[in-house]
């Protein structure tokens, strides 16, 4: 009995070798650079010699001034997210945003809770209060003036007893009466948005 042995041989296909990008460099181009700063997924491709010059000369902020520097390096921390001071209630982010022109079509920031409220703001519920009125008193004391919605008002107080509650303030009592007054500003305010 005689056994056959077979032999397979698999050819795989040859690696095609880059050249360097480098001018007047004949060797394998192994290692990439980017092109520039607003091209970072497009490279070059150079040698070990080449990229090490090239990564020796690469400046990104090459250009720009100050400003724009500590711009790009402020987003980069937050890999470019909108961001808000620590402490901020959510409706406290949703009107700092505001403040800033952020945009924010699909809701995505808030709640389906707060997406109503959201809603009911935007709609044109301002009111303006006699200057005599009790009311208007109690803008001044939440340090706002009308035209005013209902929901800053809610932001407005909402800041204000966290800045003025006596567990911030170490029990200061110039702070407690301030934040009395403001619970009874509050509270007439809300009064007359429920009518």
């Amino acid at each position: 009995m005689t056994t056959q042995r077979y032999t397979f041989f698999t050819e795989y296909p040859q690696t095609q070798t880059r050249s360097c990008d480098h001018e007047g460099c004949h060797e394998e181009g192994s290692y990439r650079a980017p092109y520039d700063r607003n091209q970072l997924n497009h490279y070059f491709w150079f040698c070990l010699d080449h990229v090490r010059t090239y990564n020796a000369n690469w400046n990104y902020y090459e250009g720009m001034n100050e400003t724009e520097v500590e711009f790009h390096r402020r987003a980069d921390v937050t890999w470019e997210r909108p961001t808000w001071p620590i402490g901020y209630s959510h409706f406290g982010r949703v009107a700092y945003l505001k403040e800033r022109n952020f945009k924010d079509p699909f809701h995505l920031l808030v709640s389906d809770s707060q997406n109503n409220q959201l809603k009911n703001k935007q709609e044109p519920d301002a009111r303006v209060f006699h200057p005599l009125s009790k009311e208007h008193e109690a803008l001044i004391i939440l340090q706002l003036e009308g035209p005013v919605t209902f929901f800053h008002i809610k932001c407005t107080y909402r800041n204000l007893v966290k800045e003025h509650h006596p567990d911030t303030n170490q029990g200061c009592k110039i702070a407690e009466e301030y934040l009395k007054k403001v619970n009874n500003a509050y509270s007439i305010l809300k009064k007359a948005f429920d009518k």
